[in-house]
């Protein structure tokens, strides 16, 4: 998709009487019919693949909500799922690619990033033809255009946020695979204002090596298309089937399973529900 993105940008650039800073203004109201045509002529030239196809054909008019998902090694929950919980899962943040322009007639704009700070409102799944599927997070995002009104930095470096200012926009979805975690400290001294705390993502650990660009890829990291899917593992009203369908069953039989149980000592005390976390 990137290639499209850049072509369609190439060919608003072109046209005459077209400012520098109205390209990505007129590339977002009108890349979605650019795209579906560009495709039909690609396929008159020669073979497409049939998963770029079915995505310029536009998704289904019906879609699955869930008020959880589990992507990039971390839980999501909607807010509205977390409430009444001690624990904190809706913090969202996705970084942006964006042009800035030091002056009106500046012709030259300077790419850049910025962080977007959200709070998870729903889970959308969108369903393609042959079978393909999109996960959109939808989100009620934060002001961090303002400075100091509406982000800033405390006296430790830490990014505040004021939870008085969100954005008003019409694009208030992110692809899921974007997004990362965070959640949010009320400040002591200011109500309205919060701090941002980074969440590791779990079972990975810096541990502050430098990678050789001559190392071997990573097995882990060979991930078949299969498995993708798999890891994305969507959570439907909190209810997750554990059945293993990849090996054989295996027999037992009752004397023995008994004898077992005769063995097995209760530990239900030393289990970690969820409720009984604080807030991480």
């Amino acid at each position: 998709m990137l290639w499209n993105d850049r072509e369609h940008k190439q060919s608003i650039r072109v046209k005459p009487r077209i400012r520098a800073r109205d390209v990505d203004l007129i590339h977002t109201r009108e890349f979605i019919s650019w795209f579906e045509e560009r495709i039909i002529q690609m396929r008159h030239e020669g073979p497409i693949s049939e998963h770029i196809l079915s995505l310029s054909r536009g998704p289904s008019t019906s879609v699955i909500c869930y008020r959880g998902y589990i992507i990039n090694g971390f839980r999501f929950h909607t807010r509205e799922r977390e409430k009444g919980k001690k624990t904190q899962n809706s913090g969202v943040v996705v970084t942006a690619e964006v042009s800035s322009f030091a002056t009106a007639r500046d012709k030259n704009p300077i790419p850049g990033h910025v962080s977007y700070y959200g709070v998870l409102t729903d889970v959308i799944e969108l369903h393609y033809l042959g079978g393909n599927r999109v996960i959109l997070f939808k989100c009620d995002w934060w002001d961090v255009i303002n400075s100091r009104r509406g982000i800033k930095k405390d006296e430790y470096g830490f990014t505040c946020l004021n939870f008085e200012r969100t954005i008003c926009t019409d694009e208030p979805f992110v692809l899921a695979s974007q997004a990362k975690q965070v959640f949010y400290v009320q400040n002591s001294n200011e109500e309205n204002w919060h701090t941002v705390v980074e969440i590791q993502t779990r079972g990975v650990y810096d541990m502050n090596q430098k990678v050789s660009t001559n190392d071997p890829e990573p097995y882990q990291q060979l991930i078949t298309l299969h498995n993708q899917r798999d890891v994305h593992e969507l959570v439907k009203n909190d209810l997750i089937n554990w059945d293993r369908n990849d090996i054989a069953g295996e027999t037992i039989q009752t004397d023995v399973l008994l004898s077992r149980q005769e063995n097995i000592v209760e530990r239900d005390n030393e289990f970690i529900h969820d409720d009984d976390i604080d807030d991480v």
